[in-house]
């Protein structure tokens, strides 16, 4: 469609009229929290942190802007330290990085603080294991694991150990991931009531559940002389979390057990059940910013449909596991079993 000069010239100015409401908007809203101390700052940042990022982000640079003003070491590592947090969930990971180092260097120079160094270091692997630097988060988590136990703090010992389960896993060594989940899990279920509390996350019970019949699957995939015994571990441990997770109505988690439930049946090479639980999830997904399972629904839908020999919806959602994993700049180990995949599809399709 042709556009007369007279209108083109009524667009720029709607668009012109249109950047410079923007700024100002953006310029009062900044301006607006002029009017908050750092504690009010800090209070709105927590009540928003993750349901809102970019709101969350502004607040912090404000903070940020108090903490240089008034000097403030203790200050400059919160907001150091929690903007790194940020930034990784906006997907700005070089800036994550950027940030949990200068927060590091704080409490490493300025506080004197060997507790606050190893929360960076421990954040700091956090980042890099969700941004598939694994190797180097393996490292750091090494450092930050040290440090815990020298001070007995099981808290954040049996975290560490649960994340290093998870990047052995990730890395292909699943008997490494099982021994130390399996002990993780044991201990956790032979503890009372008041040391599940003292010791332990929240989600620490329902993680190492999902970890195991996750590593379990895995394990099962490599061993075809015992992978019927494999996956029976793995259906036996994500039972037992999808009870767990309608029994306190955690719908995320619910999520998550029903996608892993697909890749199991999948595994058993029950493929139309497994396309029905995983066409489930990703029904539910929908709401939820969950790049990496977003990935692996993908890519077991794909796998389902080359063994059905529905070449075409195999090619698509294999595809669709290379578009995402572009999208969120994530190194996911899943996308080169993906190209293999796409690969032997394309070579069936030269051989029809």
């Amino acid at each position: 469609m042709h556009l007369s000069s007279s209108s083109t010239l009524s667009s720029k100015f709607l668009l012109y009229c249109f950047l410079v409401c923007s700024f100002f908007s953006f310029s009062q809203e900044k301006d607006s929290l002029d009017q908050y101390s750092f504690k009010e700052l800090t209070e709105k940042y927590q009540k928003v942190r993750l349901q809102n990022t970019k709101v969350a982000k502004l607040y912090l640079t404000k903070i940020l802007e108090i903490a240089k003003t008034e000097k403030d070491d203790l200050k400059l590592f919160f907001v150091y330290r929690n903007l790194a947090k940020t930034e990784n969930l906006i997907g700005n990971t070089q800036k994550a990085i950027e940030n949990i180092d200068k927060a590091l260097k704080v409490a490493k120079t300025q506080l004197k603080d060997k507790e606050a160094e190893a929360d960076c270091i421990f954040t700091k692997a956090y980042i890099l294991y969700n941004n598939g630097a694994y190797e180097k988060a393996f490292s750091n988590y090494k450092k930050a694991y040290d440090y815990y136990k020298s001070t007995k703090n099981s808290n954040k010992t049996n975290s560490i150990s649960f994340n290093i389960a998870l990047i052995k896993n990730t890395l292909g060594n699943q008997d490494g991931a099982i021994k130390i989940l399996l002990k993780n899990y044991t201990t956790y279920l032979n503890s009372s009531e008041k040391t599940k509390q003292e010791e332990y996350t929240s989600t620490f019970y329902i993680s190492t559940l999902f970890a195991l019949g996750e590593a379990y699957a895995k394990k099962a995939a490599k061993k075809t002389n015992r992978k019927e015994a494999l996956l029976d571990s793995a259906s036996f441990y994500n039972k037992i979390g999808l009870l767990e997770t309608e029994k306190t109505n955690n719908s995320n988690s619910n999520i998550l057990f029903t996608a892993q439930r697909g890749i199991i049946l999948q595994e058993k090479d029950s493929i139309y059940k497994a396309l029905k639980e995983l066409d489930i999830s990703l029904k539910r997904i929908e709401n939820f910013q969950q790049p990496s399972l977003l990935t692996s629904i993908y890519y077991y839908k794909g796998i389902c449909y080359k063994k059905l020999n529905q070449l075409d919806d195999a090619i698509l959602y294999l595809k669709k596991t290379d578009s995402i994993t572009k999208k969120t700049k994530t190194n996911y180990i899943i996308l080169q079993n993906a190209y293999h995949a796409l690969a032997k599809v394309y070579l069936s399709l030269i051989h029809i």
